[in-house]
């Protein structure tokens, strides 16, 4: 198999041995009903990915009104957080910071592989131990594809516990962000090793919280062994996101409000866009590209990118306090979202205590681009 280029093949004969290893496991007497369990799980990944990765170009864009239920379900699965804290607070009220288009650059596979290597080792142990168990199967499991191929995510990792092995791909762009990403991806595979069960799990809504900081630590770090401003921008490019994201939500909150004002769905697009006319002042092709592009809505209240940015400052003011709690967290075993949520708090992480604290330092850092 060419280095840095598994297949759908590659899944196909997984899933093979897993056929093999739950005929094996089940014809035994005293046979493990949770490795039977596990094995069926980690069948249906594989057969989620490989129907996904052979019918792209047969994808349909679903109706408004689809897109709208999907969105609806993800608010409704941390809607409990809404009754602890304002998230948007420090983020509605705010404009977009303007900064220069990210530049080009050329980057090799083994460029990117070694920074995202560099970057671990810089950070420390707590992590580093973990991510060389995933680093060191790279050839085999690390894919890169071109801008265009795979439109549905800037990257995917999907992990399976019966081997307890992860896959990776990065969508490439040429940009700083195949840097980001490539950590991003290396984030969720490190954490699967570390609690593969609750990391695994895709009703922990906080999946990426740990990935996302991660993503602006890289960015620190590859402006402080290069000095390259693309830092810069693309640590700005990610808080303009979450603003947009923010009011991408609250049209959204706003929406599912007025249908619960009438005490049934919506029951046709045409009712869900005079709606977002008239409640939220939303024209028709603003309400598509909200509803068309789930990934800025996805992460509906922004939970993990305002967190991290708590987890962000607790590193430059402690360093070892700072491992020693996103270890912590790493390792919070999943009961129901609300301990878990429950837990982070415990370790002192209080939403938006520096969120105008990182604007105002975004705004210091662009001023110096401009001089």
């Amino acid at each position: 198999m060419q280095k840095y280029n598994w297949s759908v093949d590659t899944l196909i004969t997984r899933a093979e041995d897993l056929e093999k290893l739950y005929k094996f496991e089940e014809r035994k007497k005293d046979r493990d009903e949770n490795l039977l369990k596990t094995i069926k799980y980690d069948y249906e990944v594989i057969a989620n990915e490989v129907f996904e990765m052979m019918n792209k170009e047969d994808y349909e864009m679903p109706s408004l009104l689809e897109s709208y239920e999907y969105l609806k379900s993800l608010y409704e699965k941390c809607e409990f957080l809404w009754s602890d804290i304002s998230f948007f607070e420090e983020l509605t009220k705010n404009k977009l910071i303007s900064v220069p288009t990210l530049k080009k650059n050329s980057f090799s596979k083994e460029d990117l592989l070694t920074l995202t290597h560099d970057f671990y080792r810089d950070l420390g142990n707590s992590f580093y131990g973990n991510f060389m168990k995933c680093f060191y199967r790279r050839k085999d499991h690390t894919r890169f594809v071109r801008d265009g191929i795979n439109n549905s995510c800037e990257g995917s990792t999907i992990h399976l516990l019966t081997f307890n092995e992860d896959f990776i791909t990065i969508r490439r762009d040429n940009t700083i962000k195949d840097f980001t990403n490539l950590v991003h991806e290396y984030a969720h595979a490190t954490l699967f090793q570390m609690n593969p069960e609750a990391h695994a799990d895709t009703n922990n809504i906080f999946t990426e919280l740990l990935p996302n900081l991660m993503e602006i630590l890289a960015l620190d770090y590859y402006y402080k062994v290069t000095k390259d401003n693309n830092a810069i921008i693309e640590k700005v490019n990610g808080y303009n996101s979450s603003l947009v994201r923010s009011d991408f939500a609250n049209h959204l909150i706003t929406l599912i409000e007025e249908e619960r004002e009438l005490g049934r769905d919506y029951e046709s697009n045409k009712e869900l866009k005079m709606v977002a006319l008239n409640k939220c002042g939303l024209t028709c092709e603003e309400l598509n590209n909200m509803l068309e592009h789930p990934i800025m809505t996805a992460d509906i209240i922004l939970e993990n990118y305002l967190l991290g940015l708590e987890l962000y400052y607790l590193k430059d003011n402690d360093k070892d306090k700072f491992l020693n709690t996103i270890k912590k967290i790493a390792l919070l075993d999943l009961k129901s979202k609300e301990e878990y949520y429950s837990s982070i708090k415990k370790l002192g992480i209080t939403p938006n205590l520096h969120t105008r604290d990182f604007r105002d330092d975004l705004k210091g850092q662009v001023l110096k681009l401009t001089r």
